[in-house]
């Protein structure tokens, strides 16, 4: 299987006007929000999100849509039950001062048959 030809990871993660640093901006705003416990596992957080989208408007000054918004909320959804999903594999470990999944050949190819996405993951 062969890897060569995968986008880096900011072509997956970020659509739009949406970068590395205003994510972290807004991951941060949300992460205040589950601190203040504002934050309800499988509940309604309009109001936190609603948050963290005038927090990224004023502070970037751009004009993100309750639509980008959600969008944004379901990449970070979607990185993260991959992510994790990688990890409870027997044999994939995560190196954090590298910030790199490492696994065997075998591994990443079980892995991206399940979930396509874990190939954003995948470092040589």
């Amino acid at each position: 299987m062969s890897y060569e030809n995968i986008p880096p990871r900011e072509f997956f993660f970020y659509e739009g006007q949406w970068n590395k640093r205003i994510v972290n901006a807004f991951i941060a705003v949300l992460g205040d929000e589950i601190t203040e416990g504002k934050w309800k596992v499988n509940g309604n957080n309009t109001h936190s999100l609603q948050t963290a989208q005038e927090f990224v408007n004023i502070m970037f000054d751009k004009d993100f849509s309750w639509d980008d918004v959600l969008s944004q909320r379901n990449m970070l959804k979607k990185r993260y039950l991959t992510f994790k999903a990688m990890l409870e594999l027997h044999g994939v470990t995560w190196d954090r001062e590298l910030n790199h999944v490492f696994a065997m050949s075998s591994l990443w190819i079980q892995m991206t048959k399940a979930n396509d996405f874990a190939k954003v993951f995948y470092h040589k």
